[in-house]
């Protein structure tokens, strides 16, 4: 399992399919799919998505970097299909996020003056 996980975290930025995994690892693709889902509890493609998703909202919690270039840090080919995959995950596109972030940020940040 280390070296899935590795191999997931060191290709974040890439499309990183089930099928360039097993590739990557010499494993039958069908074998690594039943084994990964059997060993997390969730399918690769789903477990993949909440990586990039998380480090999407790390990038727009901490970075200035534009949405677009977000999602191409992610890994995902077009901007729709990265846009879609956080609203499923998150429940918001994430330019709302972004700015629900710093919303937030900034309450936590006033102090109370008398």
């Amino acid at each position: 399992m280390q070296k899935i996980f590795v191999y997931i975290e060191n290709n974040v930025d890439k499309s990183c399919t089930l099928h360039d995994l097993a590739k990557a690892l010499k494993y039958n693709e069908s074998y690594l799919s039943r084994f990964f889902f059997g060993s997390v509890g969730v399918a690769y493609s789903d477990y993949v998505r909440n990586i990039k998703i998380n480090y999407a909202c790390y990038l727009l919690q901490n970075t200035n970097t534009d949405i677009y270039h977000v999602s191409t840090k992610c890994g995902y080919a077009t901007q729709s299909s990265f846009n879609r995959s956080f609203k499923q995950v998150v429940g918001c596109k994430p330019g709302e996020y972004r700015g629900r972030m710093k919303n937030t940020d900034t309450q936590n940040n006033k102090t109370d003056t008398p």
